[in-house]
């Protein structure tokens, strides 16, 4: 039997992390499983997703939820928080991993697919702080992590809809530093930020990943100055190590 939030210790931090069930979500979930912390693991996928929380609990969990959810959806986010809070009673760090990535230039990718990025990466993590933010605030306490990318950063050939997502991820953090320091102050990497409320991105690279298997494929990583428009790969990419939370 699984251990449940009755079962475990009430000091325990409970952290919420989407896209669980692979990459780096998998990772910082995999993470914060062995400091012992209370998981609400978040993925599309039912079966990858069971599956990572049977890995948490084998590292020390003590209690893990399972909500599959896509962060695309504003209502099933909304869902998925309240569930947390339900459950567990408390909500304490957010790690926001979930997203993916098309290969292709920009006159090749179809309107869906370049939407399906941006809305997953961008406007999948302002769905994840809409619905966490005020319960941090209310509280005055706790974490949020968007992973970003170093492509962030830059511009790259044949990742517009990649790009695009992870500039917005980046001033969507800012944005959210910006419009929450009206409470007393606490130290964070760039900024300062409400009490004891921290937000930040980080910025990796971009390590291998399974596919998605429900986005259309267009074009692939292509030598400089473009892509091969006869070969395609649209992946799942998520960054490496999982930060510390709660």
């Amino acid at each position: 039997m699984h251990p449940t939030a009755a079962s475990t210790p009430p000091g325990v931090p409970v952290v919420l992390v989407t896209g669980a069930s692979s990459g780096v979500g998998l990772a910082a979930a995999l993470e914060l499983a062995r400091r012992g912390r209370r998981l609400a693991l978040l993925a599309r996928g039912a079966g990858p997703l069971e599956r990572a929380a049977e890995q948490c609990r084998s590292l020390g969990s003590p209690s893990v939820t399972v909500l599959p959810t896509d962060v695309r959806d504003d209502d099933a986010v909304a869902r998925a928080v309240a569930e947390v809070l339900r459950r567990e009673g408390r909500l304490d760090g957010v790690v926001n991993c979930a997203g993916v990535v098309a290969y292709g230039r920009l006159e090749e990718l179809p309107a869906s697919l370049f939407d399906a990025v941006v809305e997953t990466n961008l406007l999948g993590s302002a769905h994840v702080l809409r619905h966490v933010l005020p319960h941090l605030r209310s509280q005055r306490r706790g974490s949020v992590v968007l992973v970003g990318s170093m492509i962030g950063h830059i511009a790259v050939p044949t990742m517009s809809a990649y790009t695009v997502s992870k500039w917005g991820v980046r001033a969507l953090a800012r944005q959210a530093l910006v419009e929450n320091r009206d409470s007393a102050d606490c130290t964070c990497p760039t900024s300062r930020c409400p009490a004891s409320t921290r937000r930040s991105t980080v910025r990796p690279g971009m390590p291998a990943a399974p596919p998605v298997s429900h986005l259309p494929s267009c074009g692939r990583p292509g030598r400089r100055g473009g892509s091969s428009p006869t070969s395609s790969s649209t992946r799942v990419r998520s960054p490496t190590p999982a930060p510390s939370t709660a």
